[in-house]
């Protein structure tokens, strides 16, 4: 929204001294909002292509092609900058919407890049004399992008030598393997002592991948201990390089 801002400023500044436009010669609520959305898509666009030397003439050029796609002439948008900018309460109710908007769109991108693979229990009980490790994991896995794996532990009594790290391993067809690093551990004393731990990795895109295995927590069965485990997820997310485009 920065350059759209900006670029309403600098309409402001044209027509501070000029003469005040009516509301029924600005362009309709509805195409404004829409138009603005995608002078913000227009933005991002600016911002990635390749400009030559003259890059002003480039990005009026792109303004100019959105502008078209709502039969929108620089005249009635200029007069409906000019209008909003002597009634900021009105452009803001508008600018609010805006954010709102792209902030929605947002989350559906993120959810849709994000999907949880973990298909076991996400919450556990166990002591370490009764069980093999049931949180060790092996998933069939081709796609290419970020894993993330994330859980909480609390272990009765404490016991700090135990290695309470999460991991995770990329499995490749050719046999390599890589594997991630424990990139965050927080203790919150609210969650009765639980230690929350994140552990990522990265595919190597020029690999074709196998499967992603790991654990959530290791230990061995010489001492008896009481593990609860809670909240696990294995993320997927997808790598992306743009989230708008102007179709």
């Amino acid at each position: 929204m920065f350059k759209i801002f900006i670029y309403t400023l600098l309409i402001i500044t044209v027509f501070s001294c000029s003469d005040s436009v009516k509301k029924r010669e600005i362009i309709d609520e509805d195409i404004f909002f829409n138009l603005l959305i995608d002078m913000h898509k227009a933005d991002g666009i600016i911002s990635n292509m390749n400009l030559t030397k003259d890059k002003k003439s480039d990005s009026i050029s792109v303004y100019n092609s959105v502008l078209k796609k709502h039969n929108v002439s620089r005249e009635d948008f200029d007069k409906t900058i000019k209008y909003y900018s002597l009634h900021t309460d009105e452009y803001l109710l508008i600018y609010d919407s805006l954010e709102n908007f792209f902030d929605s769109v947002q989350s559906e991108l993120t959810k849709k890049r994000i999907n949880n693979l973990w298909n076991k229990n996400q919450k556990w009980s166990f002591n370490t004399l009764d069980f093999k490790n049931p949180l060790d994991f092996d998933i069939k896995e081709k796609k290419y992008g970020e894993y993330i794996l994330k859980a909480g532990i609390f272990v009765v009594p404490y016991y700090e030598h135990l290695e309470k790290k999460i991991k995770l391993y990329a499995n490749y067809d050719d046999g390599s393997v890589d594997s991630s690093t424990n990139i965050k551990k927080i203790k919150d004393v609210k969650q009765n002592n639980y230690e929350f731990l994140t552990a990522k990795i990265i595919t190597d895109k020029k690999k074709t991948l196998k499967s992603i295995s790991g654990t959530v927590i290791k230990f061995d069965n010489t001492e008896k201990k009481r593990i609860q485990v809670k909240d696990i997820e294995l993320l997927y997310k997808k790598i992306r390089t743009k989230d708008f485009a102007v179709k």
